[in-house]
Order: C-alpha cells, then sequence, then structure tokens
C-alpha cells in the first residue's frame, strides 16, 4: 500500500495543480515531490499523469487515485484520533459539576484513587448541558444538584452543601440565629465568579440586591476580606477557600433556611461506558451525605 505521507502529497498535487506549487505548500523541494509522484506510479502500476514541457497533470486514473486517496487519508486519521482519544480516556477523567466544591470532593478523590490519572475539571450550571457531555461522552462523570433515574446511568448521593450569609460583626442581622432570603434581599453582595447553579438561585431570590460579581476568585477574596459587603459562604467551601476566608474572624455565619439554601450532590456516570470509574462511585457511596 502506498504510504500515507506519499498520499497526502498527490492530494496537495490535485489541489496546487504544479509540483512547485506542492512543493511550496509542504515545504518540500520540487524534485523530492517528483520522485514521490514517481514512486505513486510504480506502486499503482499505472499511469497517472500526463507529461508535457509544461509538466505533468492528472489523468482519468490520477483523478480517482486522488479521489480515494482523500478517503484514505480521511479514514486514516480519524483511526489514530480515536485510538489517541481512547487513550486519553484511559489516562484522564473528566468531570462537569453543577457547582465548584462537589467538583473540588470528586477531584480529591480521584487524584486518591487513580495516582497516574488526570483530571480537568468543567463547571456548569445548565443541567442540560451537562447530560449532553455525559451522553456524547466528553465527560466521564457529572455532578447534578437533583437525582436522575435515566436507564445506563448510576446515580450516587454523595454530599450536601447549605448556604450561609457572612455577615459583619454587630451588623443589625447578627443578632438572627436563621435568615431568608427576604431578610437581606436588596443588600449589596459579593460574589465569586464562578459558583455554577448557585448563581441563578442568588439572581431569583435577590432581585432588589445589587450582586457584585468578580472577575477572578482573587478579587472576591480582597474584597471579602477588606470590605463589609456581605458574601455567601458553605461549611464545606470553607474547608476549600482561600485561608483567611476559612474563618473570618470580622464576620457571623448564619445559616439561609429556604429550601433552595440547600443543595444535595449526586454524582453520575456511565458505568458500561466509564468501568474504571466503578471504585470511584463506590468510594462516593461509602462518602454518605455530609
Amino acid at each position: 500500500m502506498p504510504d500515507i505521507d506519499h498520499l497526502r502529497q498527490l492530494v496537495a498535487f490535485a489541489d496546487k495543480g504544479t509540483l512547485s506549487g506542492t512543493a511550496r505548500e509542504l515545504h518540500m523541494s520540487q524534485p523530492a515531490v517528483s520522485r514521490t509522484m514517481q514512486r505513486l506510479e510504480t506502486e499503482f502500476k499505472v499511469d497517472l499523469f500526463d507529461r508535457s514541457n509544461n509538466g505533468i497533470a492528472l489523468n482519468d486514473n490520477g483523478h480517482l487515485a486522488v479521489t480515494l486517496a482523500r478517503h484514505v487519508i480521511e479514514q486514516y486519521d480519524s483511526m489514530l484520533a480515536s485510538v489517541r482519544q481512547f487513550d486519553a480516556r484511559h489516562r484522564s477523567i473528566v468531570i462537569a459539576a453543577c457547582a465548584p466544591v462537589p467538583m473540588l470532593v470528586i477531584r480529591r478523590m480521584i487524584e486518591r484513587l487513580y495516582l497516574s490519572v488526570s483530571v480537568r475539571q468543567i463547571l456548569d450550571g445548565d443541567d442540560a448541558l451537562l447530560m449532553r457531555m455525559l451522553v456524547s461522552g466528553d465527560c466521564q462523570l457529572i455532578v447534578l444538584n437533583h437525582p436522575i433515574s435515566d436507564k445506563g446511568l448510576t446515580c450516587v448521593p454523595f454530599m450536601r452543601e447549605s448556604l450561609t450569609l457572612a455577615v459583619p460583626k454587630g451588623h443589625i442581622l447578627e443578632r438572627f440565629e436563621a435568615l431568608h432570603f427576604s431578610d437581606f434581599n436588596g443588600y449589596n453582595i459579593v460574589l465569586n465568579p464562578d459558583i455554577g447553579f448557585w448563581m441563578d438561585v442568588c439572581r431569583r431570590h435577590l432581585p432588589a440586591s445589587h450582586l457584585l460579581v468578580q472577575r477572578t476568585s482573587d478579587a472576591f477574596g480582597v474584597i471579602a476580606e477588606n470590605s463589609d459587603i456581605f458574601y455567601f459562604s458553605t461549611s464545606q467551601s470553607r474547608d476549600y477557600a482561600a485561608k483567611v476566608l476559612r474563618s473570618d474572624a470580622r464576620r457571623t455565619f448564619i445559616p439561609i433556611v429556604d429550601s433552595e439554601a440547600t443543595a444535595t450532590y449526586y454524582a453520575v456516570c456511565r458505568i458500561g461506558r466509564s468501568p474504571s470509574l466503578t471504585a470511584l462511585m463506590e468510594e462516593l457511596g461509602r462518602f454518605g451525605i455530609q
């Protein structure tokens, strides 16, 4: 069978029309391209070109060879891509989650269970998008804030997260042991940029508040540390936050008791497609609702 690189040169010649143009396109010398065309004729055992003083041109055999070569090249490139993607799936795990904290919890588990596997994270609050990514194979595991019972999917509840409001010491709201969203609707609130579905929760329940979404987590940390503007936290998120925000002595963390201020997270995967995740899903099942 002709060398795949030789077939690429043949296709390039068909596209450019001249040996010189092909050589420039492929960053080769013209004599090298000419020798490849001669080798292809030897391998096919037919003439592929009409020759004249002005150079060579594809004949009918050559046009057919080019058509078939394009197909062979496409199949060859597809084969390489499929094998490389297969290898990548076995050396990396892609997680897509609706919120940042459960994604970090799972990442730490993966790094402990699969020492040689890399992890890529995708954060998006759109459930429909997360499901499409799982079904298409763009990710191996997703995290939702509700259960799902689709055939072929494994769904495991593994943690719960509840919002608290970080209120400055001495503020009038500090005297409350618990709050509803309506109690502080209208106050300015600084938000981390990457909070997934929690952003929609804030917008729905705090229509009168100015939600000051920062461009970076560092900017959020600076404002939270150096101002009296409210911000949200959870006991779980403080475990992963910058050190200064883990126990802010200037703040009182008051639980928010509305039902939408608490989320239960579910890890969802297709075990049939990703059998290597069996150990992870079992570990998440043992993790239990926190």
